[in-house]
């Protein structure tokens, strides 16, 4: 936190111990290159610069209502405001390529050129799955959580319903995200997406603390946090059971927790 109060401190330290500020702005989130020679990052809430050793760029600005880039090999993922209208974009090369229009507040989630995606937006009733807007651009429903392939442009619906945070495995393949089961406690269900079915999984009890300083801002987190194992076999994730805080690992296969 920076010392007058007026935001955060973002440096980066190098092997030689030698100490370089980014920023001193709030809120701050960023993305490092796959590579890690270059760093992406979103500002204030209004502009993704990148930064590398030659410099830094201003990519976008405005930005859309979204927290976290995420920097692939296909490219970074932003989200910008271009005519009044969010879009959810790909930068390479100095060029964007425009994936999908979306409205509200987003959060992704992106490996292997799939990207998971739920905006909080009011869903009209009977309103159909993408419409086409501008060229050949989709829009995006509200409060679906989705599933985009970057390469294809394929879409799919993984759930209808609100989900406080979701994860993909390291291989790209499946999605785990929780579901509500309660409106007055910190009680959720796992789910397990795998192309196009979903494995419903167990109850569980969030750990407040771990909810209120993690999930809000999980599309930074699972940049460098991963509740799955390496193999994408199991996942592991803190809860309360029998009023003790535990951390608890599940398997796909169904065996004992």
């Amino acid at each position: 936190n920076a010392a007058d109060g007026g935001g955060l401190v973002a440096e980066v330290i190098d092997r030689s111990g030698t100490v370089t500020e980014l920023a001193a702005v709030s809120p701050f989130y960023a993305s490092w290159a796959p590579d890690g020679s270059g760093l992406a990052i979103h500002r204030q809430g209004s502009a993704v610069d990148v930064r590398t050793g030659d410099g830094t760029e201003t990519i976008a600005s405005p930005t859309g209502a979204f927290q976290a880039p995420v920097w692939t090999e296909e490219g970074i993922v932003v989200v910008r405001t271009v005519n009044d209208e969010q879009v959810l974009s790909i930068w390479q090369a100095g060029e964007f390529d425009d994936v999908a229009i979306l409205e509200g507040p987003v959060r992704f989630s992106v490996v292997g050129g799939r990207v998971a995606i739920q905006s909080i937006a009011d869903d009209p009733e009977g309103g159909v799955q993408a419409a086409l807007r501008t060229q050949s651009v989709p829009a995006l429903p509200g409060g679906r959580l989705i599933v985009i392939d970057l390469t294809t442009g394929d879409q799919v619906t993984v759930s209808s319903v609100l989900t406080p945070m979701f994860q993909w495995d390291p291989t790209g393949t499946r999605l785990l995200f929780a579901t509500f089961e309660s409106d007055e406690s910190l009680e959720f269900r796992w789910n397990v997406w795998e192309d196009g079915a979903i494995a419903e999984g167990p109850t569980w009890q969030a750990q407040p603390v771990w909810f209120r300083d993690v999930v809000p801002f999980f599309d930074q987190y699972v940049q460098s946090i991963s509740l799955w194992s390496p193999d994408g076999s199991s996942y592991a994730y803190p809860e309360i059971v029998d009023a003790r805080p535990v951390v608890t690992i599940r398997s796909l296969d169904g065996s004992e927790a």
